[in-house]
């Protein structure tokens, strides 16, 4: 994670780099925009069962690349489609185990025995968004809003708890939901912009907490996003 941070920072410093230098988009009027990204996010959950919490800094790591396709003379509204990859991390208090070969979610005896306990899982991820901007071929600083939806396809995932010195994890258990859609929001100027993504789709299908409760989380994730040219 600190990795991550610190890929992040290099990034932002060399595009203020950048942006100070002659524009190398002036060359040509047809230019594009915004194609490689790179981002974090802190995380949260919406509908969560009642007992369930989140705890520590639940987190998002993304990077990828969006193929801008400018529909006006001024290339300053379009449209962006890519791919990429994401690495999300929950740490929280649900405990996810295997019982008689069954999966079992719930939470543990005593809600504070644990040591550690997080849920992570690997995306391939398919953006698609709707940009406007007041960018020219001159000028690499500008005001960006870009809509989308993003659809994910996840293709590993586990669950890790240590429990009194006792280490376990569980992958690729029932009931998690491998395919994942949602909203997604971007602004900002230059090299700062704010990014959201409101899930729409449950972590998990088919589940239920302690055998009760239905599992309907939906993620929701707000940060920051970093484009390069």
């Amino acid at each position: 994670m600190k990795k991550i941070i610190y890929i992040i920072f290099l990034l932002s410093i060399s595009i203020n780099a950048q942006n100070t230098t002659e524009p190398s988009k002036a060359t040509s009027k047809k230019y594009l925009e915004d194609q490689f990204y790179i981002g974090i996010t802190y995380n949260l959950l919406r509908n969560k069962p009642e007992n369930v919490e989140l705890r520590g800094f639940s987190n998002s790591s993304f990077i990828g690349y969006i193929r801008d396709f400018p529909i006006n003379k001024k290339r300053n509204i379009g449209f962006g489609l890519g791919l990429g990859y994401t690495h999300t991390s929950y740490f929280n208090n649900m405990k996810i185990s295997i019982i008689d070969g069954q999966t079992h979610i719930g939470n543990f005896e005593d809600i504070d025995i644990f040591d550690s306990n997080k849920l992570t899982y690997n995306a391939i991820d398919i953006p698609f968004e709707f940009r406007i901007r007041n960018s020219t071929y001159e000028k690499n600083k500008f005001f960006r809003l870009y809509l989308g939806f993003k659809l994910s396809y996840i293709f590993s995932y586990k669950a890790a708890y240590n429990l009194n010195n006792n280490h376990q994890t569980i992958k690729n258990f029932d009931y998690f939901n491998k395919l994942q859609y949602g909203l997604t929001s971007s602004v900002g100027y230059g090299t700062w912009n704010g990014y959201v993504y409101y899930g729409l789709t449950p972590l998990f299908k088919n589940a239920s907490f302690n055998g009760a409760e239905n599992i309907n989380m939906k993620a929701f994730k707000f940060g920051l996003m970093f484009y390069i040219l």
